[in-house]
């Protein structure tokens, strides 16, 4: 069974468990909310609770295809927040998020080819 993204990111990046979230949280805030994030947290310690529930969720995935799937509570809670985190963007990044995981966690590996032709490899080359 693949590592799991979070046991990969902590591995490639030399972190503990504990870790993982804050430090991913740091890479995937939008610029200005990575910049106003302590104040935030001063103010209202709880305002990234739903962004390190996406992290943790995410951060149990195995495959980039388990992305979408990992982010269904994220989206609906987006849906029904408050206007800072929806429209001045003070959140975390999907995006940034879903390119994190796709550079993060091994490529899958490739189906078999079933197909053989006595063709060179250059004739198949899209044009």
């Amino acid at each position: 069974m693949p590592p799991t993204f979070a046991d990969t990111f902590c591995a490639r990046y030399q972190l503990t468990a504990a870790e993982f979230e804050r430090a991913v949280l740091r890479r995937i805030l939008y610029p200005h909310a990575r910049f106003l994030a302590p104040l935030v947290r001063l103010t209202e310690p709880e305002y990234f609770a739903e962004d390190l529930d996406l992290i943790r969720s995410v951060g149990q995935i195995r495959h980039l295809r388990q992305f979408h799937d990992a982010c269904t509570d994220y989206r609906h809670h987006l849906a029904h927040t408050s206007a800072a985190r929806r429209f001045l963007r003070l959140r975390a990044s999907a995006r940034k998020l879903y390119h994190l995981v796709a550079e993060t966690l091994p490529a899958p590996a490739s189906p078999p080819s079933t197909h053989h032709s006595a063709a060179s490899p250059h004739s198949q080359v899209p044009t």
